[in-house]
């Protein structure tokens, strides 16, 4: 018989089925910096939205512990910092400080997946989170 260890056990259950993304939206406002990832079930039509949004401009303002990208998802109020993004050809991995989201990418136009990554970088400019390749 197996048997998990009690990490492992939480971790299984923090990941979450794998999310289909219509598109993302990108916004470099100059203060914000938003990666936004529009998740649908079955219905593409029934849209939510799992946001990542840093804004450096006031993080001086902060305590160490809430600085970083906030990830959140489904119009919860609740948010999460974010810990890594793993980037695979049609698959993003992101995990937060509670949960993993497994995004199926390959709805999303290839010219937006491109500057997926770069916007990231631009997030992780204090290396706060990983990000590394599925």
């Amino acid at each position: 018989m197996l048997t998990f260890s009690h990490n492992l056990k939480q971790e299984i259950s923090e990941i979450r089925a794998m999310e289909n993304v219509s598109f993302i939206n990108i916004e470099d406002d100059g203060i914000d910096l938003i990666l936004s990832f529009a998740v649908y079930d079955s219905d593409p039509g029934d849209i939510e939205s799992l946001i990542l949004m840093r804004t450096p401009s006031y993080e001086s303002f902060l305590e160490d512990y809430e600085r970083g990208v906030s990830v959140s998802f489904k119009n919860i109020e609740d948010s999460f910092r974010l810990k890594s993004v793993a980037l695979g050809d049609d698959i993003v991995e992101i995990s937060d400080e509670e949960n993993k989201y497994v995004l199926d990418m390959r709805r999303v136009e290839k010219e937006d997946i491109n500057e997926l990554e770069g916007i990231l970088k631009k997030m992780n400019f204090d290396n706060n989170f990983i990000i590394g390749r599925v």
